[in-house]
């Protein structure tokens, strides 16, 4: 009798605890998995030997959109979507194996840490719809030199961005440059790690600073920025490497911006991940779709995303979130008297005016502008030369503040139509 109550323990210890082969055969075959989660964690399997030496991910949880007749009935008093988000949270709060990272006020995905025990717990919830990667990036910038000019505009037509928000999503600014210290509206910080507290985004790598300065510097102590007179909303999501470990650090961003900054016509994303597409990406993955779902709520609003295409000298595939439909995608094209450059690539004699060798590209990209050289505000004074998509992002978004400012009528469709098909 104690024997075979010995094998009925051991049975139910084996079912409550499978073992890591059983857990990574459950999570290859799940549906609910996506591909790219799935590679992730067999590329380290080998790394996985026990409970108590597991790796973890980071993961979006998707739920799903409505009940079904295999979920309890919902809340009289909540939506699908809400009712569904908290279950998977109550599963959350019960696991040792799991843990909330973000959670998002507009935007129905959750950002979480997971080892494979609670991948394996959050599959058995009839309230999960998908569970994907949560992705990081980087800020889009090579370096190179020389400049740019930018006083035409303000000359034959006296367009400034006066009034026109803008939020810059980066690694900060340079708050006491002289020519940035009058710009700055507001200011957060999302990063992995905010050295100055939630409220603070001081720039620690001086990307963020080049960024802004392109689009308002004052032209004190360095070129003077395409729409000199908007007001940036300083939103820092990469930290001093220029770097973000998970792409639920830009989509929390993106948030606050739809709950916390009503006034913001404009969002610069000189950034993007690791991960390239071919095409538009709005259905690609979790992180995509809420990338999708958060740009174009900003899009209905009338506020305009333009993310940077990145730089990794490829012809038919760009990065998230400039895959998203209704972001405005930006590549890079070589500024004028540019000359030898050799970074991703190598150019012996570039072009103004033609496609930056180092520029990504794709169906999916919308726009083109000056990438290379770029001389702009440096962190802690004066100016300095870069070359990327990041830069041609804020000429983009600087012309848009313009157009902005010389009609106030122009929706966003209308401005981005401009911008294509402008050729001045």
């Amino acid at each position: 009798l104690a024997f075979s109550a010995l094998i009925i323990m051991s049975a139910y210890v084996s079912a409550q605890n499978p073992s890591v082969s059983e857990l990574f055969d459950t999570i290859a075959e799940s549906k609910k998995i996506e591909k790219p989660l799935i590679a992730e964690i067999s590329g380290v399997r080998d790394n996985i030997r026990s409970f108590n030496n597991e790796l973890s991910f980071n993961i979006l949880i998707e739920p799903k959109k409505s009940f079904d007749n295999l979920t309890t009935s919902k809340s009289l008093h909540q939506s699908d979507e809400q009712e569904l988000k908290l279950q998977i949270l109550g599963v959350i709060e019960q696991s040792e194996n799991v843990e909330v990272v973000r959670t998002f006020k507009s935007i129905n995905v959750i950002a979480a840490v997971s080892n494979l025990q609670g991948i394996n717990e959050l599959l058995t919830s009839e309230s999960v719809a998908y569970i994907g990667q949560d992705p990081g990036g980087e800020g889009g910038l090579n370096e190179a030199l020389p400049q740019i000019n930018a006083h035409l505009v303000y000359s034959e037509y006296g367009l400034t961005g006066r009034d026109i928000h803008v939020a810059v999503l980066d690694t900060g600014i340079d708050t006491d440059h002289a020519d940035l210290s009058d710009s700055v509206e507001s200011q957060v910080c999302f990063a992995d790690f905010c050295p100055n507290g939630a409220d603070n985004a001081e720039d620690d790598n001086g990307h963020g600073t080049h960024v802004s300065g392109i689009i308002s510097s004052a032209g004190v102590s360095s070129p003077v920025g395409v729409a000199r007179n908007t007001r940036i909303h300083n939103v820092k999501v990469l930290d001093s490497s220029n770097g973000f470990s998970s792409s639920s650090i830009i989509i929390e961003a993106l948030d606050h911006i739809i709950n916390n900054l009503p006034q913001v016509n404009l969002v610069n994303m000189s950034l993007g991940t690791y991960d390239r597409f071919e095409s538009f990406c709005d259905d690609q993955y979790v992180y995509t779709r809420a990338f999708a779902n958060v740009i174009n709520i900003l899009r209905e609003r009338g506020t305009l995303s333009f993310v940077a295409s990145m730089n990794n000298a490829s012809s038919n595939s760009i990065s998230a979130p400039a895959c998203i439909a209704n972001a405005i995608s930006v590549g890079a094209v070589w500024d004028t008297d540019p000359y030898s450059y050799n970074g991703e690539c190598f150019e012996s004699n570039p072009t103004p005016d033609h496609m930056a060798c180092f520029s990504n590209s794709s169906i999916a990209l919308d726009i083109l502008a000056p990438g290379s050289p770029i001389r702009a505000a440096r962190m802690n004074g004066g100016s300095v030369n870069y070359s990327g998509t990041s830069m041609a992002t804020p000429m983009g978004v600087g012309c848009a503040a313009l157009l902005m400012e010389r009609s106030n009528t122009l929706t966003a469709n209308q401005i981005e139509s401009l911008l294509k098909n402008s050729s001045e």
